[in-house]
């Protein structure tokens, strides 16, 4: 069936729904349906690209775009949530998080690496950043050699990251890439 046929039947459907009894579980499987081909209808459609810590997502997305849009390395370098949408010009913006977004997202990485050694990392009233990280990484180098494990880094990684944008003006608000020979500068 193609989609012009799908909402040719689900025009039928909604004519005669009133006149027809029809029990609510059956009326939502056919709505979720109908939810489908209109999503099939749009011109965007949001793609998830997940993987472990310099995996080569970045490398992915820039080979199916056929140019270079997200920085490539070995270091984390996308390692926030990023979007890449195609607009009317080939131009890219960075949007920065908000400081209290940036805050959020440092709360819940320290949330996630206070559930892996069992111990509560919040920040401490009036604790800096950077002091806050380095009590952090105390508390899992000590949980590490006390139950001679090694845990994922990929939250302290992260919250390096965000530690080296703290305060820098440079990574506030929006930002326009320059593009030139279809690379990043």
């Amino acid at each position: 069936m193609t989609i012009k046929q799908f909402n040719k039947f689900f025009e039928i459907y909604t004519n005669v729904l009133p006149y027809v009894g029809m029990e609510d579980s059956k009326k939502a499987i056919i709505e979720k349906k109908q939810g489908w081909i209109q999503k099939l209808q749009q011109t965007e459609f949001p793609v998830a690209f997940l993987g472990s810590y310099s995996a080569g997502k970045s490398t992915i997305i820039n080979g199916i775009l056929g140019r270079e849009i997200l920085p490539e390395a070995n270091e984390s370098t996308t390692a926030f949530p990023t979007i890449v949408k195609k607009g009317d010009k080939e131009q890219g913006f960075i949007h920065f998080m908000s400081d209290q977004a940036r805050m959020e997202l440092w709360d819940s990485f320290v949330s996630e690496i206070s559930t892996k050694i069992s111990k509560d990392l919040k920040r401490q009233k009036n604790e800096l950043p950077g002091a806050h990280l380095q009590r952090i990484k105390a508390a899992v180098e000590a949980y590490e050699k006390n139950h001679e494990i090694a845990i994922d880094q990929q939250e302290l990684m992260k919250l390096q990251s965000l530690l080296r944008n703290f305060g820098n003006d440079e990574y506030k608000g929006k930002k326009k890439l320059l593009y030139q020979n279809s690379k990043i500068m």
